[in-house]
């Protein structure tokens, strides 16, 4: 039976060391005689043992190492670029320089996403499930029927049918064969528009969900609440951090597979509680 293996993408990764180890895993699974001898030897390397323990992050990767596996596993700049990057990522020991190659990331991914900007649609952004069953379709091993979501969202066959219909309406997704369904969209983003009615009715329905998942074991449910004394320039600084760390978070869960995962709905929400000090004199009588 011919067994197809999958390369891992770099692009996938947050952590160059777990990309090198995974790489090297499709390598032994594509030939059994591949070993860490004969990587070494393919790097010009003289020593299996040091490239071993640089591979399992026992040890840094140094620059001929890092330059020899972009020239010899990569063919596009940007996954040359992207593993340069991701490698001073994974190393560096400072937050700023973290940021700085995370944001460097970032920016390559951004060239590489096709994420498609929905119109504004009532069916669409006003219903969490929505997002979520379209979220479903990027998985590779989950079955593209209204059973098998029903499954998985733990809701009646009946909504998912009737979400499909809506989807379908919107052209996200078709329908080759009865009973089957494709996305038609690889990526997708919902416009943040300011006195949007429509995610208004989003996030209403979904802080009313959080609330019921309160009651939920305490291993599968966060609630975290900070009181924070900001500037303007520290709420803005504030609002990027917390974009670039959503991005982040986006890459590092970004699986081809659902299987042993669940989908979690993550909601940040800041807004001001009390006025500044120029603010309240000029009420004082």
């Amino acid at each position: 039976m011919f067994v197809k293996y999958i390369k891992p993408q770099v692009f996938d990764y947050l952590d160059a060391y777990q990309y090198l180890q995974d790489y090297y895993a499709f390598r032994k699974k594509v030939d059994v005689g591949f070993s860490y001898e004969a990587w070494a030897a393919e790097l010009n390397f003289n020593s299996r043992s040091f490239l071993r323990m640089m591979i399992h992050g026992k040890k840094k990767l140094t620059e001929k190492i890092v330059a020899s596996l972009a020239e010899i596993s990569f063919l596009t700049p940007d996954e040359r670029d992207y593993f340069f990057c991701l490698v001073k990522y994974t190393q560096t020991s400072t937050l700023k320089e973290k940021q700085i190659f995370g944001q460097k990331l970032i920016q390559i991914l951004k060239r590489q996403s096709s994420a498609q900007v929905l119109a504004e649609s009532e069916d669409f952004i006003s219903n969490p499930l929505l997002p979520r069953l379209l979220s479903l379709f990027s998985y590779d091993d989950v079955e593209k029927s209204s059973v098998s979501f029903a499954q998985i969202l733990g809701i009646r066959e009946e909504q998912v049918i009737q979400a499909l219909e809506i989807l379908h309406k919107l052209a996200l997704i078709e329908q080759p064969q009865k009973g089957v369904w494709i996305s038609k969209v690889v990526a997708f983003k919902v416009p943040d528009n300011k006195g949007s009615l429509n995610l208004r009715k989003f996030h209403e329905k979904s802080l009313a969900e959080a609330l019921k998942a309160f009651d939920l074991p305490q291993e599968v449910r966060r609630y975290k609440s900070l009181l924070l004394p900001m500037t303007t320039e520290d709420y803005h600084t504030f609002n990027q951090l917390l974009d670039d760390f959503a991005k982040e978070q986006m890459v590092r869960h970004n699986p081809k597979t659902y299987s042993g995962r669940r989908l979690f709905q993550v909601n940040f929400n800041i807004y001001p509680v009390s006025e500044d000090l120029t603010t309240t004199e000029s009420f004082r009588p």
